[in-house]
Protein backbone atom coordinates (compact mmCIF):
# COMPACT_ATOMS: atom_id res chain seq x y z
CA UNK A 1 0.00 0.00 0.00
CA UNK A 2 1.52 3.39 -1.01
CA UNK A 3 2.41 5.75 1.82
CA UNK A 4 2.44 9.53 1.98
CA UNK A 5 6.13 9.84 1.03
CA UNK A 6 5.57 8.14 -2.34
CA UNK A 7 2.57 10.18 -3.46
CA UNK A 8 2.70 11.94 -6.81
CA UNK A 9 0.41 13.38 -9.44
CA UNK A 10 -3.33 13.37 -8.69
CA UNK A 11 -2.90 11.75 -5.27
CA UNK A 12 -0.41 14.41 -4.15
CA UNK A 13 -2.61 17.23 -5.44
CA UNK A 14 -5.65 15.74 -3.68
CA UNK A 15 -3.69 15.47 -0.43
CA UNK A 16 -2.60 19.11 -0.66
CA UNK A 17 -6.21 20.17 -1.21
CA UNK A 18 -7.37 18.05 1.73
CA UNK A 19 -4.73 19.62 4.00
CA UNK A 20 -5.75 23.13 2.91
CA UNK A 21 -9.39 22.27 3.60
CA UNK A 22 -8.51 20.81 7.00
CA UNK A 23 -6.49 23.88 8.08
CA UNK A 24 -9.18 26.26 6.84
CA UNK A 25 -11.85 24.36 8.74
CA UNK A 26 -9.88 24.55 11.99
CA UNK A 27 -8.98 28.22 11.49
CA UNK A 28 -12.58 29.30 10.92
CA UNK A 29 -14.21 27.02 13.51
CA UNK A 30 -11.73 25.81 16.16
CA UNK A 31 -14.45 23.97 18.12
CA UNK A 32 -14.68 21.45 15.26
CA UNK A 33 -11.82 19.48 16.85
CA UNK A 34 -14.05 18.40 19.74
CA UNK A 35 -16.13 15.26 19.32
CA UNK A 36 -19.08 16.75 21.17
CA UNK A 37 -20.21 19.87 23.01
CA UNK A 38 -19.72 17.97 26.26
CA UNK A 39 -16.05 17.32 25.49
CA UNK A 40 -15.57 20.98 24.54
CA UNK A 41 -17.10 22.15 27.82
CA UNK A 42 -14.99 19.66 29.76
CA UNK A 43 -11.88 21.18 28.17
CA UNK A 44 -13.09 24.74 28.91
CA UNK A 45 -13.73 23.95 32.59
CA UNK A 46 -10.46 22.05 33.04
CA UNK A 47 -8.32 25.19 32.66
CA UNK A 48 -9.72 27.21 35.59
CA UNK A 49 -9.80 24.12 37.82
CA UNK A 50 -6.18 23.31 36.99
CA UNK A 51 -5.07 26.91 37.65
CA UNK A 52 -6.94 27.03 40.94
CA UNK A 53 -5.28 23.82 42.16
CA UNK A 54 -1.84 25.10 41.16
CA UNK A 55 -2.42 28.51 42.76
CA UNK A 56 -3.45 26.97 46.08
CA UNK A 57 -0.35 24.79 46.33
CA UNK A 58 2.55 26.14 48.36
CA UNK A 59 5.88 26.95 46.75
CA UNK A 60 9.29 27.99 48.10
CA UNK A 61 9.37 31.46 49.66
CA UNK A 62 10.11 34.21 47.13
CA UNK A 63 12.58 35.93 49.44
CA UNK A 64 16.07 35.51 47.94
CA UNK A 65 17.83 32.29 49.01
CA UNK A 66 14.95 31.15 51.27
CA UNK A 67 13.80 27.56 50.70
CA UNK A 68 11.06 27.48 53.34
CA UNK A 69 7.58 26.88 51.93
CA UNK A 70 5.55 30.03 51.47
CA UNK A 71 2.14 30.54 53.00
CA UNK A 72 -0.45 30.15 50.24
CA UNK A 73 -2.07 33.51 50.89
CA UNK A 74 0.44 36.33 51.22
CA UNK A 75 -1.41 39.64 50.94
CA UNK A 76 0.06 42.15 48.50
CA UNK A 77 -2.36 44.88 49.52
CA UNK A 78 -2.53 44.76 53.33
CA UNK A 79 -5.66 43.13 54.68
CA UNK A 80 -6.18 46.14 56.97
CA UNK A 81 -6.27 48.41 53.92
CA UNK A 82 -8.78 46.15 52.17
CA UNK A 83 -10.94 46.13 55.30
CA UNK A 84 -11.33 49.91 55.04
CA UNK A 85 -13.11 49.64 51.68
CA UNK A 86 -14.89 46.31 52.18
CA UNK A 87 -18.61 45.85 52.76
CA UNK A 88 -19.58 42.76 54.74
CA UNK A 89 -15.96 41.68 54.46
CA UNK A 90 -16.02 41.67 50.64
CA UNK A 91 -14.78 43.77 47.73
CA UNK A 92 -15.19 43.56 43.95
CA UNK A 93 -12.41 42.86 41.45
CA UNK A 94 -12.34 42.46 37.64
CA UNK A 95 -12.04 38.80 36.64
CA UNK A 96 -12.26 37.09 33.26
CA UNK A 97 -15.06 34.51 33.18
CA UNK A 98 -13.63 31.71 31.05
CA UNK A 99 -17.02 30.05 30.65
CA UNK A 100 -18.90 33.15 29.54
CA UNK A 101 -15.74 34.47 27.81
CA UNK A 102 -16.08 37.98 29.18
CA UNK A 103 -14.68 40.25 31.87
CA UNK A 104 -16.87 40.56 34.96
CA UNK A 105 -16.69 42.02 38.45
CA UNK A 106 -16.29 39.22 41.00
CA UNK A 107 -17.15 39.43 44.70
CA UNK A 108 -14.28 38.23 46.88
CA UNK A 109 -13.58 38.16 50.62
CA UNK A 110 -10.70 40.22 51.97
CA UNK A 111 -8.99 37.07 53.31
CA UNK A 112 -8.59 35.88 49.70
CA UNK A 113 -8.34 39.22 47.90
CA UNK A 114 -4.90 40.33 46.71
CA UNK A 115 -3.17 37.15 47.85
CA UNK A 116 -0.55 34.98 46.20
CA UNK A 117 1.81 32.16 47.30
CA UNK A 118 4.66 34.55 48.08
CA UNK A 119 6.55 34.50 51.37
CA UNK A 120 7.08 32.13 54.27
CA UNK A 121 5.69 33.05 57.69
CA UNK A 122 9.12 34.28 58.77
CA UNK A 123 9.61 36.69 55.87
CA UNK A 124 6.00 37.85 56.14
CA UNK A 125 7.20 39.61 59.28
CA UNK A 126 9.23 42.19 57.34
CA UNK A 127 5.93 43.78 56.31
CA UNK A 128 4.48 43.92 59.81
CA UNK A 129 5.82 47.43 60.41
CA UNK A 130 2.87 48.73 58.40
CA UNK A 131 0.69 45.68 57.74
CA UNK A 132 -1.91 46.59 60.37
CA UNK A 133 -1.27 50.33 60.36
CA UNK A 134 -4.21 52.24 58.90
CA UNK A 135 -2.69 55.73 59.01
CA UNK A 136 0.22 56.64 56.72
CA UNK A 137 2.10 59.83 56.01
CA UNK A 138 3.31 61.17 52.67
CA UNK A 139 6.92 60.50 53.67
CA UNK A 140 6.27 56.80 54.41
CA UNK A 141 9.12 55.77 52.14
CA UNK A 142 9.74 52.46 53.94
CA UNK A 143 6.11 51.48 53.39
CA UNK A 144 6.34 52.42 49.71
CA UNK A 145 9.61 50.52 49.20
CA UNK A 146 8.30 47.37 50.86
CA UNK A 147 5.14 47.56 48.79
CA UNK A 148 7.18 47.83 45.58
CA UNK A 149 9.07 44.75 46.81
CA UNK A 150 5.83 42.80 47.26
CA UNK A 151 4.22 44.02 44.06
CA UNK A 152 7.24 42.98 41.98
CA UNK A 153 7.17 39.46 43.40
CA UNK A 154 3.38 39.30 43.00
CA UNK A 155 3.63 40.26 39.34
CA UNK A 156 6.35 37.69 38.69
CA UNK A 157 4.37 34.91 40.41
CA UNK A 158 1.18 35.81 38.54
CA UNK A 159 3.08 35.84 35.22
CA UNK A 160 4.82 32.53 35.99
CA UNK A 161 1.58 30.78 36.91
CA UNK A 162 -0.24 32.26 33.93
CA UNK A 163 2.54 31.15 31.59
CA UNK A 164 2.66 27.61 33.00
CA UNK A 165 -1.12 27.31 32.76
CA UNK A 166 -1.18 28.64 29.20
CA UNK A 167 1.49 26.14 28.14
CA UNK A 168 -0.52 23.27 29.64
CA UNK A 169 -3.71 24.48 27.98
CA UNK A 170 -1.97 24.82 24.61
CA UNK A 171 -0.46 21.34 24.84
CA UNK A 172 -3.84 19.82 25.69
CA UNK A 173 -5.47 21.68 22.83
CA UNK A 174 -2.64 20.76 20.47
CA UNK A 175 -3.19 17.08 21.26
CA UNK A 176 -6.91 17.53 20.58
CA UNK A 177 -6.23 19.31 17.27
CA UNK A 178 -3.62 16.81 16.12
CA UNK A 179 -5.86 13.86 16.96
CA UNK A 180 -8.76 15.41 15.01
CA UNK A 181 -6.53 16.17 12.03
CA UNK A 182 -4.99 12.72 12.03
CA UNK A 183 -8.41 11.03 12.07
CA UNK A 184 -9.64 13.15 9.19
CA UNK A 185 -6.49 12.51 7.19
CA UNK A 186 -6.66 8.78 7.84
CA UNK A 187 -10.18 8.65 6.42
CA UNK A 188 -8.98 10.50 3.35
CA UNK A 189 -6.00 8.15 2.91
CA UNK A 190 -8.10 5.02 3.30
CA UNK A 191 -10.54 6.36 0.74
CA UNK A 192 -7.73 6.50 -1.81
CA UNK A 193 -6.20 3.15 -0.84
CA UNK A 194 -3.20 4.76 0.85
CA UNK A 195 -1.37 3.78 4.03
CA UNK A 196 -2.66 5.62 7.15
CA UNK A 197 -0.71 8.54 8.59
CA UNK A 198 1.13 7.66 11.81
CA UNK A 199 2.05 11.19 12.87
CA UNK A 200 0.34 14.48 12.18
CA UNK A 201 0.74 17.92 13.80
CA UNK A 202 -0.79 21.33 13.18
CA UNK A 203 1.06 24.49 14.17
CA UNK A 204 1.00 28.17 13.30
CA UNK A 205 -2.70 28.46 12.42
CA UNK A 206 -5.88 29.49 14.22
CA UNK A 207 -5.92 29.70 18.03
CA UNK A 208 -2.67 27.70 18.21
CA UNK A 209 -0.80 30.43 16.35
CA UNK A 210 -2.15 33.13 18.63
CA UNK A 211 -1.40 31.08 21.74
CA UNK A 212 2.15 30.33 20.61
CA UNK A 213 2.78 34.04 20.06
CA UNK A 214 1.28 34.86 23.47
CA UNK A 215 3.62 32.34 25.11
CA UNK A 216 6.63 33.89 23.39
CA UNK A 217 5.52 37.38 24.45
CA UNK A 218 4.98 36.30 28.06
CA UNK A 219 8.38 34.60 28.25
CA UNK A 220 10.02 37.83 27.05
CA UNK A 221 7.92 39.90 29.45
CA UNK A 222 8.85 37.70 32.42
CA UNK A 223 12.55 38.00 31.58
CA UNK A 224 12.24 41.78 31.28
CA UNK A 225 10.39 42.02 34.60
CA UNK A 226 13.15 40.07 36.31
CA UNK A 227 16.16 41.70 34.68
CA UNK A 228 14.96 45.32 34.41
CA UNK A 229 12.92 45.60 37.59
CA UNK A 230 13.39 42.90 40.23
CA UNK A 231 17.17 42.45 40.03
CA UNK A 232 17.99 46.19 40.26
CA UNK A 233 15.50 46.64 43.09
CA UNK A 234 16.92 43.69 45.07
CA UNK A 235 20.48 44.93 44.55
CA UNK A 236 19.54 48.20 46.21
CA UNK A 237 17.29 46.56 48.80
CA UNK A 238 20.17 44.46 50.14
CA UNK A 239 22.25 47.59 50.72
CA UNK A 240 19.41 49.54 52.27
CA UNK A 241 18.64 51.88 49.38
CA UNK A 242 15.86 52.08 46.80
CA UNK A 243 17.31 52.08 43.31
CA UNK A 244 15.41 53.74 40.53
CA UNK A 245 12.86 56.45 41.20
CA UNK A 246 10.19 56.16 43.87
CA UNK A 247 7.50 58.77 44.44
CA UNK A 248 4.61 58.70 46.88
CA UNK A 249 1.62 60.94 47.45
CA UNK A 250 -1.20 61.00 49.98
CA UNK A 251 -4.51 61.51 48.17
CA UNK A 252 -7.06 63.30 50.40
CA UNK A 253 -10.06 61.17 51.34
CA UNK A 254 -10.20 57.40 51.62
CA UNK A 255 -11.04 56.29 48.09
CA UNK A 256 -13.17 53.15 47.60
CA UNK A 257 -10.27 51.50 45.81
CA UNK A 258 -7.05 49.54 46.35
CA UNK A 259 -4.61 48.70 43.53
CA UNK A 260 -1.23 47.01 43.08
CA UNK A 261 0.38 46.19 39.74
CA UNK A 262 2.76 47.22 36.98
CA UNK A 263 2.59 48.38 33.40
CA UNK A 264 4.53 50.24 30.70
CA UNK A 265 4.00 53.69 29.36
CA UNK A 266 5.58 55.16 26.27
CA UNK A 267 7.67 58.21 27.08
CA UNK A 268 9.87 60.62 25.14
CA UNK A 269 12.36 62.36 27.38
CA UNK A 270 12.63 66.10 27.12
CA UNK A 271 15.03 66.92 24.30
CA UNK A 272 15.12 63.31 23.06
CA UNK A 273 14.08 62.05 19.63
CA UNK A 274 13.20 58.46 20.52
CA UNK A 275 10.34 56.96 22.51
CA UNK A 276 11.07 54.61 25.41
CA UNK A 277 8.84 52.08 27.14
CA UNK A 278 9.11 52.93 30.82
CA UNK A 279 8.26 50.11 33.25
CA UNK A 280 6.21 51.44 36.16
CA UNK A 281 5.05 49.81 39.41
CA UNK A 282 1.85 51.34 40.79
CA UNK A 283 0.16 51.09 44.16
CA UNK A 284 -2.85 52.68 45.83
CA UNK A 285 -3.63 51.71 49.42
CA UNK A 286 -6.58 53.01 51.43
CA UNK A 287 -5.76 54.35 54.88
CA UNK A 288 -7.70 56.16 57.57
CA UNK A 289 -6.27 59.56 56.62
CA UNK A 290 -6.50 59.26 52.83
CA UNK A 291 -5.26 56.95 50.09
CA UNK A 292 -1.53 56.27 49.80
CA UNK A 293 -0.34 56.38 46.19
CA UNK A 294 3.09 55.21 45.05
CA UNK A 295 4.88 55.05 41.69
CA UNK A 296 8.25 53.38 41.07
CA UNK A 297 10.38 52.93 37.97
CA UNK A 298 13.69 51.02 37.92
CA UNK A 299 15.39 53.76 35.89
CA UNK A 300 17.53 56.17 37.89
CA UNK A 301 16.60 58.99 35.51
CA UNK A 302 12.94 58.00 35.65
CA UNK A 303 12.15 61.00 37.82
CA UNK A 304 11.79 63.20 34.75
CA UNK A 305 9.48 60.68 33.11
CA UNK A 306 7.26 60.33 36.18
CA UNK A 307 7.40 64.09 36.73
CA UNK A 308 6.11 64.74 33.24
CA UNK A 309 3.57 61.98 33.66
CA UNK A 310 2.14 63.45 36.86
CA UNK A 311 2.17 66.94 35.32
CA UNK A 312 0.14 65.65 32.37
CA UNK A 313 -2.70 64.69 34.71
CA UNK A 314 -2.61 67.78 36.91
CA UNK A 315 -2.61 70.25 34.00
CA UNK A 316 -5.86 71.97 33.04
CA UNK A 317 -7.66 70.61 36.12
CA UNK A 318 -7.46 70.75 39.87
CA UNK A 319 -4.66 68.55 41.18
CA UNK A 320 -7.17 66.29 42.91
CA UNK A 321 -9.28 65.72 39.79
CA UNK A 322 -6.15 65.14 37.71
CA UNK A 323 -4.73 62.56 40.12
CA UNK A 324 -8.07 60.74 40.18
CA UNK A 325 -8.10 60.66 36.37
CA UNK A 326 -4.61 59.13 36.55
CA UNK A 327 -5.88 56.46 38.97
CA UNK A 328 -8.78 55.75 36.61
CA UNK A 329 -6.24 55.27 33.80
CA UNK A 330 -4.37 52.79 36.02
CA UNK A 331 -7.61 50.84 36.52
CA UNK A 332 -8.58 50.78 32.84
CA UNK A 333 -5.20 50.55 31.10
CA UNK A 334 -2.59 49.72 33.74
CA UNK A 335 -3.42 46.78 35.99
CA UNK A 336 -6.50 44.65 36.62
CA UNK A 337 -5.22 43.88 40.13
CA UNK A 338 -7.59 46.31 41.85
CA UNK A 339 -10.39 46.05 44.37
CA UNK A 340 -13.39 48.33 44.83
CA UNK A 341 -16.11 48.95 47.38
CA UNK A 342 -19.20 47.10 46.05
CA UNK A 343 -21.59 50.03 46.54
CA UNK A 344 -19.20 52.37 44.69
CA UNK A 345 -19.24 50.07 41.65
CA UNK A 346 -23.02 49.62 41.94
CA UNK A 347 -23.49 53.40 41.86
CA UNK A 348 -22.40 53.35 38.21
CA UNK A 349 -25.11 52.84 35.61
CA UNK A 350 -25.20 49.54 33.72
CA UNK A 351 -23.81 51.22 30.59
CA UNK A 352 -21.01 52.86 32.60
CA UNK A 353 -20.05 49.51 34.11
CA UNK A 354 -20.05 47.86 30.67
CA UNK A 355 -18.00 50.73 29.26
CA UNK A 356 -15.39 50.43 32.03
CA UNK A 357 -15.03 46.65 31.60
CA UNK A 358 -14.78 47.11 27.83
CA UNK A 359 -12.04 49.70 28.27
CA UNK A 360 -9.98 47.27 30.36
CA UNK A 361 -10.00 44.85 27.42
CA UNK A 362 -8.85 47.54 24.95
CA UNK A 363 -5.09 47.19 24.45
CA UNK A 364 -4.82 50.33 22.28
CA UNK A 365 -4.83 52.61 25.31
CA UNK A 366 -2.11 52.79 27.94
CA UNK A 367 -1.62 54.86 31.06
CA UNK A 368 0.29 57.41 29.00
CA UNK A 369 -2.41 57.44 26.32
CA UNK A 370 -5.49 57.42 28.56
CA UNK A 371 -9.19 57.53 28.00
CA UNK A 372 -10.81 60.91 28.75
CA UNK A 373 -11.99 61.31 32.37
CA UNK A 374 -14.98 59.02 32.83
CA UNK A 375 -17.43 57.58 35.30
CA UNK A 376 -14.81 55.93 37.52
CA UNK A 377 -12.91 59.17 38.20
CA UNK A 378 -16.25 60.87 38.87
CA UNK A 379 -17.12 58.25 41.48
CA UNK A 380 -13.64 58.48 43.03
CA UNK A 381 -13.98 62.27 43.27
CA UNK A 382 -17.42 62.01 44.88
CA UNK A 383 -16.10 59.57 47.51
CA UNK A 384 -13.01 61.65 48.23
CA UNK A 385 -15.16 64.73 48.83
CA UNK A 386 -17.66 62.86 51.00
CA UNK A 387 -15.08 61.43 53.40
Amino acid sequence: MPNISTLAGADLKALAQELDKLLAEYSTKPSVVFESEESRLAWVFSGPKRRKRAWEQSRPCMFPHCKTLAVTRSHTIPRAALALIAEDGHVLTPKFNEVRMRLEMQRIGINQASTFPGFCSGHEQIFQCFEKKVELQEDSSLHAALQVFRILFQEIVITEYGLASLKQTVEKHRAQVDGWGRRKLERFMRGRGLAPVKEFAISGVGPLARAEQTIADQVAHLERLRSQALEPFLAGFRSGVVRGTLLQHLVPGCLPLALAGHTDFRYMARGASTIDNVLVVMGLHPCSNGSFLMVWTPFENGGAAIDDYLRMYSANASESAGILHMIEAWMLSGSDHWYMTPSAWSSLSASERDSALGAISDVEHGIGNPWPPGALSRILLAWSQAR
